[in-house]
């Protein structure tokens, strides 16, 4: 599906930044995901095991999951109605690959790698463009998670609308 046929134009005025104690927030459900991530397993980096959806019922809607492939590339694996709706359709299944900037319109390989390779989590805010619609300002997040080994295996982040 074409970005015309999704309905999407694209992303743009992107800010990335790795997130800190201090790194404000607009979304609460940003703020939500991060404060879990920080306490969930004593200052280290939490495994996919410790993350129950049950938990966060506050930001089931806006939750995606995003799988670290073994070749370095990524899948999607979740993308929850809140997403979906800000996105314009379900991605999931798709692939985000080196060198493909997709219907993004920045380098969500790179901005994702950076998260696995940093081990932190990430902060991304921006605008989203639609054909017959108004602009759009998100912010999301994204947290890594690891497997038994300590290899970072997912990313799991929130994306909200924001004014």
């Amino acid at each position: 599906m074409s970005q015309t046929e999704s309905g999407l134009t694209k992303f743009f005025d992107i800010k990335e930044e790795a997130v800190t104690p201090g790194t404000p927030f607009v979304s609460k459900k940003n703020r939500h995901l991060y404060d879990w991530w920080r306490r969930a397993n004593g200052g280290l980096i939490p495994s996919r095991k410790m993350f129950d959806v049950v938990e966060h019922k506050l930001i089931v809607a806006n939750l995606f999951l995003t799988e670290v492939l073994a070749d370095g590339d990524f899948v999607f694996r979740l993308f929850g109605e809140g997403v979906i709706q800000i996105v314009g359709r379900n991605r999931k299944g798709e692939l985000v690959q080196k060198g493909a900037a997709g219907d993004y319109g920045h380098a969500l390989y790179e901005y994702y790698h950076s998260v696995v390779a940093g081990r932190i989590c990430r902060k991304c805010a921006g605008s989203l463009a639609f054909a017959g619609r108004d602009l759009r300002t998100f912010e999301s997040i994204d947290c890594p998670l690891t497997d038994d080994s300590g290899n970072v295996t997912f990313i799991v982040g929130v994306m909200d609308l924001v004014k």
